[in-house]
């Protein structure tokens, strides 16, 4: 199958929001089958690793003023900055539905062609399937960080999730799975995938069986499943850990223009996975700002303030730089740094406090100016503390991981929290303990699917 194949498939999947759900591409036409050409559909970064970004929108990791909220592009981007239960209402594209669903046909579209492959168990066969098997994982697990409520094992399984689909054929529509079944495909696909794919990815773009791992304590993590978690945190560092010294970087590099100083190097050895938000326009907002009580939070020394922030003199906020993408586009995959904290909170869940802080400090030591590193203070009783507020630190603006945390962290009653927005002299309170945690089917599915109560 040519190339052109591809390219007229690609072309009709990102035609139009309504075309994608109403029309199903002849595949006679184009239907790629040779493994090269398949391999070239999942290596489409623009489909395969881009994500919605409502869940950074919608954390504390960010706020804004009355001009940056009332410059904000959309009606949907301001009901959800205040999580508002009808923002998509009239909606015609919606990124964090349509683009997983994207990711998730197009990794349909290359496991049924696989089923036909004469070539199976060859190193690339197992590659591009681990690869299908791990990019649909991924997308299910971003659509359930969004539009499906908080999962934990022992519990809240019957809750509807989100549809799931068998197949390539998108006229046919499915009704809301039950939570607990959108999870054991996410595990499934993922444990599928560590069967497949070699240990390290040629590029940080494509999966990889250190991503897998990666991924897979995310998501038990999420669920909380801590032995799981901190198992596939262990084997994905134990394939690889590299980290990036912020101290050397912030020694080799200088720009003219301050606002501009994207320091951290792109596609560099601490990513896992390479993912990356798509480029809504608030995101760009000078008035867009990072949390100033976690800005608050970095001791003397620490150079993520440095890195990761840009304090606005026109506006005298500090806007969000830091991305792992090496330019202005926010980092939503996977790094070392994160695999490093997932473990140590395992580690401080199970009472191993030496342990955890011992994690800690390796990721640390990367991000302190040598003469200054000093190592953290703890006690017994407050190691988890600690952890979640080194996680806070490192983890400030990483696509929707805070948004997951606080809706896996929603069941602690020390953990859960209330979020202010001030918006025009009004408060808006949120209430992570009280707000079911996930936004409504998008209006624009809904119409199209009678299995879809709105």
């Amino acid at each position: 199958m040519k190339i052109f194949s591809i390219l007229l498939l690609f072309s009709i999947l990102l035609s139009s929001c309504s075309e994608y759900l109403d029309a199903k591409p002849d595949k006679s036409l184009v239907v790629p089958s040779e493994l090269e050409d398949l391999q070239g559909l999942l290596d489409n970064t623009n489909v395969m690793n881009n994500s919605g970004s409502l869940g950074l929108l919608a954390s504390d990791d960010i706020f804004t003023v009355d001009a940056g909220y009332l410059a904000f592009s959309s009606e949907w981007m301001r009901r959800g900055y205040i999580w508002q239960d009808d923002l998509f209402i009239g909606e015609n594209f919606v990124s964090d539905w349509i683009r997983p669903y994207q990711q998730i046909f197009y990794s349909n579209v290359v496991l049924e062609s696989l089923d036909k492959n004469p070539e199976s168990n060859s190193p690339t066969f197992n590659q591009v399937q681990g690869s299908a098997y791990f990019y649909r994982a991924y997308a299910y697990f971003g659509l359930c960080q969004v539009f499906a409520p908080a999962y934990l094992e022992n519990g809240s399984g019957a809750l509807p999730g989100v549809p799931i689909k068998p197949d390539s054929n998108v006229n046919d529509h499915q009704a809301l799975a039950e939570l607990a079944k959108n999870y054991q495909l996410i595990i499934d696909d993922l444990n599928r995938s560590l069967e497949l794919l070699p240990d390290k990815a040629d590029y940080s773009t494509r999966p990889s069986k250190q991503a897998a791992h990666a991924m897979l304590s995310r998501v038990y993590l999420s669920i909380g499943n801590y032995g799981q978690a901190e198992f596939h945190a262990e084997a994905s560092l134990s394939i690889g850990n590299d980290l990036v010294d912020f101290e050397e970087i912030l020694s080799t590099n200088s720009f003219p223009m301050a606002s501009a100083r994207h320091l951290i190097p792109r596609m560099n050895k601490e990513i896992v996975f390479f993912d990356q938000l798509v480029s809504d326009s608030y995101l760009s907002n000078a008035n867009f700002f990072a949390d100033t009580t976690v800005i608050n939070s970095y001791k003397e020394g620490d150079i993520r303030r440095l890195v990761f922030f840009y304090l606005n003199p026109s506006t005298g906020g500090n806007n969000f730089v830091g991305h792992f993408t090496g330019n202005f586009r926010y980092f939503n995959g996977i790094t070392v740094s994160e695999v490093l904290l997932n473990k140590a909170e395992c580690l401080a869940r199970k009472g191993d406090g030496e342990g955890a802080i011992a994690t800690l400090e390796i990721l640390r030591s990367s991000r302190f100016e040598e003469s200054k590193y000093s190592p953290l203070a703890w006690e017994d009783g407050n190691v988890l503390d600690v952890v979640l507020e080194e996680r806070r630190r490192e983890l400030i603006c990483r696509g929707y991981l805070r948004w997951m945390d606080l809706k896996r962290l929603s069941f602690d009653p020390n953990y859960s929290k209330e979020i202010i927005r001030v918006i025009e002299g009004r408060n808006y309170r949120l209430d992570t303990k009280n707000s079911p945690m996930h936004f409504p089917i998008p209006q624009m599915e809904t119409d199209l699917n009678d299995h879809i109560n709105p």
